[in-house]
């Protein structure tokens, strides 16, 4: 399962652990593991986003723990799918309608976009 993890850092959380070189050396670490796929800073916002690809779900604390003790802070986590993870999430919850690459009209949904007209009849 692959997620985006993400964090904005505080100045002085920030400031701290920029000034110590064992704290960058175990963030490098983390970004470097097998576990990380891409890694984007934002030095403007001090900001980082992770894309991890762990084997379960379960893996995720163990990822995240290095975060929480050298930044006290808690990142958010968000499930990234492909293309092809996403149709079959998406069609399986939308009964196939993504699988069948079909698009509803608003006809097949019943009803017409607002301040529109059901159909050239009504014009």
């Amino acid at each position: 399962m692959r997620f985006l993890v993400t964090a904005e850092v505080p100045p002085e959380v920030g400031t701290e652990f920029e000034n110590d070189p064992a704290q960058m050396a175990n963030m490098l670490q983390l970004m470097e593991s097998k576990t990380v796929e891409v890694a984007y800073i934002s030095a403007s916002r001090r900001a980082f986003f992770f894309v991890c690809n762990l084997d379960t779900a379960e893996q995720l604390a163990t990822f995240l723990q290095p975060i929480w003790q050298s930044l006290n802070l808690y990142p958010s986590v968000d499930v990234v799918l492909n293309v092809k993870q996403a149709k079959e999430s998406l069609g399986a919850a939308l009964g196939g309608l993504v699988q069948s690459q079909k698009v509803p009209s608003p006809a097949d949904i019943g009803h017409a976009r607002p301040g529109h007209a059901q159909n050239s009849s009504n014009q």
